[in-house]
This record gives structure tokens, C-alpha cells and sequence, in this order.
């Protein structure tokens, strides 16, 4: 079984029995952002990018999909749709959250591109946090993939601040800015990323 179908296979092992649906959730949203940033570089050519999600969890468990427009210049394959299918679990402990999963990356024309294992903590501290995440490549002798710690903080309600550092095959990047909150399930940000690529990028991003 290849990894796209163990993904696939867990999101529908969630719904398997009617006793596990009645405690099955549903999650999903969209994001609209000015430029589709990832790990300090571009991958929409600094253009618009819509990013619409959904997903399915029980009792931590959880699995979903994430797609946006792409646009990579000298591609020759001229993917221009992203599709990430992943599946983890979600658990606290000790006063943090914890995520761990696996993410494979699909696209229009290149096809199943490769994938990520991850673990992530979030730690809350007041009316802020911090937060890290690392990332593994297991079709490249699980070398790291990416590193990377945050701040966030609340400023003025509903204000909020964040910054992050990061390191990705070889490459150091950061990203700091401002979100406020429209309502409970929708807020805009606006992010200064540093990298590859240096770029002011303003989003608005509605879950449910």
C-alpha cells in the first residue's frame, strides 16, 4: 500500500463503525492570502493563493487535506495545484499539546512527490506561548527536513502577535507579525516572512 492510500485508509477507517461516527468531528476552512509562503520561499510565484482544508477526527486521531494553487518558476512540469493529504494524533501532557503525523505531498502534473513525518508541541503561558515543530524526510535516510520554534503573545484583544525561526535543508528562515480576530472562526494576518524569499504577505483565513 502506498502512502497517499494509508492516508486515505485512516481517514475512512475513522468512519468504520456507527458507534465511532457518532463521535466523529468535522473541521474545515479556507485561506486567502497574498502570496503562498512555506519555509521562508515562495511557492506561488509571489501571486494570490486560495487554500481551502477539511478534517476528520476521533479521540485524537485525526485525518485531512490541504490544497492551494502553486506556481513554480522553471518548473517544467508546470504543477499548478498542491494537494497534502495527512493523518496523526493529538494528545496533552503535562500542561502541552502534542502533535505528531506524517504528510505526503501531492501535484496536478508531477504526480506523489515525496513526504514528512512531524512532531509538534504547543505550550501555553499566560496570555501567550511558544511553540516548535520538526519535520523528517524518510525517502532522503530521514534527514531533517525543517526545525523551527515560535512566540505568540496577545497584544490588545483581539490583537495577537507571533514570530517564528526555522531551519530547512541547509537554509535559515523566520516570519513575524499581527492577527486579528473578526470573529471566533476568522482573522487576518498580516507577516513579514525572511528567507529565499522576502516578503510582506496579508491573509484572511474562516474555519468551522
Amino acid at each position: 500500500m502506498s502512502s497517499r492510500q494509508t492516508i486515505i485508509a485512516a481517514m475512512a477507517a475513522l468512519l468504520v463503525t456507527p458507534a465511532a461516527a457518532q463521535d466523529v468531528t468535522l473541521s474545515w476552512g479556507a485561506t486567502l492570502t497574498s502570496n503562498y509562503m512555506s519555509r521562508g520561499a515562495t511557492q506561488s510565484d509571489n501571486k494570490p493563493a486560495f487554500q481551502p482544508w477539511a478534517e476528520v477526527g476521533l479521540h485524537g486521531f485525526y485525518a485531512g487535506i490541504w490544497a492551494s494553487n502553486v506556481r513554480f518558476p522553471g518548473d517544467p512540469d508546470r504543477d499548478r495545484v498542491e494537494i497534502d493529504l495527512y493523518a496523526g494524533y493529538r494528545f496533552d501532557l503535562g500542561g502541552a499539546s502534542f502533535d505528531v503525523g506524517y504528510e505526503r505531498y501531492i501535484y496536478n502534473r508531477s504526480g506523489d512527490c515525496c513526504g514528512e513525518l512531524y512532531g509538534r508541541v504547543d505550550i501555553e503561558a499566560g496570555s501567550g506561548g511558544a511553540f516548535g515543530g520538526i519535520s523528517f524526510d524518510p525517502g532522503d535516510g530521514f534527514r531533517i527536513a525543517d526545525a523551527n520554534v515560535g512566540v505568540r503573545m496577545m497584544l490588545i484583544e483581539p490583537l495577537s502577535g507571533s514570530a517564528q525561526i526555522g531551519r530547512s535543508y541547509g537554509s535559515n528562515y523566520g516570519n513575524i507579525g499581527v492577527s486579528y480576530a473578526i470573529m471566533p472562526n476568522a482573522e487576518i494576518d498580516l507577516r513579514y516572512h525572511r528567507g529565499t524569499d522576502n516578503r510582506l504577505v496579508a491573509s484572511v483565513g474562516v474555519s468551522f
